[in-house]
């Protein structure tokens, strides 16, 4: 019979360079995707379709099938993973309705754009790329706190309703999870998750949560989380309480192995492994006293940093004297996060810290403060080369910001969500720098 009319202007087809991956546009203008086999007994089979939400004008696929750039006719440009469907860029750079033709370089950065005016635009569209929500069922509690495991094969993620789950982040899948109500100490927000280093305990490596109203960290023994055994939930790690403590809020390890904790009081303690058993090393007087929610380790171990009193600036602590190193100004900061750099080639180490009152940023060496800006970061994370500082804002954005300078270069990374986003809940950087995460309500995290 007849073959269906396509929508004017767009193209019935699209095959990606390796010719695995076919994509068609159907009748409705939305997109279907198709994988095709390459054998004596060819086959092909429907991957789905995407729809780009109307006004479809072009699209292509990337050179191994992987991504389709869409571009609608107002100008806008987007671009879709074709294995989950999520739109991984949102549709933005838009110049003014197009002339039916834009075309896009292998790597999707470049877009050339043909406008009524019969004029070639090039658009950089690499700056508006976002975040791709790989892991986490939708409907779900909000996230408020990850963490990647040192060695990049984890991400573990904490809910509001008292969820933990550790997910595999080569296979994108769930290896292990609580659900919030199974366990009576698990249906309050979680406050900190930690990893212990690699090699720090023999045959095992340990992922350390903790949970509002409980003054114990509750262990993850990771080398049998993967099957779910029984053995994975270890005995806490827990100290005697001081009067009125109730919390752990903040928790942090070091790179030799050393935990450190900090509670709703202002407690400070400290256990020599996530294997100890003996009772920690106990600060008092040091932090601030109202519920701070804060608390770093430098990457060399030397220094630990906790929010002020009354919630005026951040103390240094030597992490091995526990003796005051260096107090760092910034008056009703009320810190909701602190974060140390990397030691860099010919740059110093800097120190972090964001809340309701700002962005501060420090030399810790010198004590000079490097920058300030108006941002009210609730999480924040440095790359790891100390250059790049990721802060989790209040308007649902993430800004990644150059960490010396304290300005964007380019434009705030942006999920997709329906209406307003909210704030991302916690933010990390995998080891090797290529990866960052951040918490998403009801909808795991984006990376």
């Amino acid at each position: 019979g007849t073959p269906p009319q396509q929508p004017a202007g767009v193209p019935r087809l699209a095959f990606s360079a390796n010719g695995a991956r076919l994509a068609a546009a159907n009748t409705s203008g939305a997109i279907d995707l198709v994988a095709v086999a390459f054998h004596p007994a060819a086959d092909t089979s429907y991957k789905g379709t995407i729809d780009p939400g109307g006004g479809l004008d072009t699209f292509a696929l990337n050179a191994d099938g992987s991504k389709l750039a869409v571009a609608r006719k107002d100008g806008s440009i987007g671009v879709f993973d074709t294995a989950t469907h999520l739109q991984i860029k949102v549709f933005a750079d838009a110049l003014g309705s197009v002339g039916h033709t834009t075309a896009f370089s292998p790597d999707f950065k470049i877009a050339a754009v043909k406008t009524h005016r019969a004029n070639v635009a090039l658009l950089d569209v690499s700056r508006s790329w976002n975040p791709v929500a790989l892991l986490g069922p939708s409907g779900g509690p909000v996230v408020v706190k990850v963490a990647y495991s040192p060695d990049g094969h984890w991400v573990a993620t904490g809910g509001s309703l008292g969820s933990v789950a550790l997910w595999n982040t080569a296979s994108k899948t769930e290896a292990y999870g609580f659900v919030g109500g199974v366990d009576d100490r698990l249906t309050t927000p979680v406050t900190a998750l930690a990893f212990t280093p690699d090699n720090k305990i023999p045959d095992s490596e340990i992922l350390l949560f903790s949970k509002e109203g409980s003054p114990a960290l509750h262990r993850v023994d990771i080398a049998h989380a993967h099957s779910f055994d029984e053995r994975s939930l270890l005995p806490d790690l827990a100290a005697t309480p001081d009067k009125s403590e109730t919390s752990i809020e903040a928790a942090a390890v070091a790179r030799d192995g050393q935990v450190f904790t900090l509670s709703d009081q202002g407690t400070i303690r400290i256990w020599t492994s996530a294997a100890q058993t003996t009772p920690p090393t106990v600060i008092r007087g040091v932090a601030g006293a109202q519920k701070p929610s804060a608390l770093a380790i430098s990457p060399d171990g030397k220094f630990l940093a906790v929010p002020g009193p009354q919630g005026n600036g951040i103390v240094v602590l030597d992490a091995h004297t526990h003796q005051v190193f260096r107090r760092f100004a910034a008056d009703n900061l009320s810190a909701q996060a602190i974060a140390f750099s990397r030691p860099a080639q010919n740059a110093p180490p800097l120190l972090a810290a964001g809340g309701p009152g700002g962005l501060y940023v420090w030399n810790v060496t010198t004590g000079e403060q490097i920058s300030n800006a108006e941002q009210t970061p609730a999480s924040l994370a440095f790359s790891p080369d100390g250059s790049l500082l990721l802060l989790g804002l209040a308007d649902g954005t993430l800004g990644l910001w150059d960490a010396v300078s304290a300005k964007l270069p380019g434009q705030p990374l942006r999920y997709p969500w329906p209406g307003p986003p909210p704030a991302p809940g916690g933010v990390a950087f995998s080891s090797d720098g290529m990866h960052l995460v951040a918490g998403l309500p009801g909808a795991g995290f984006s990376v």
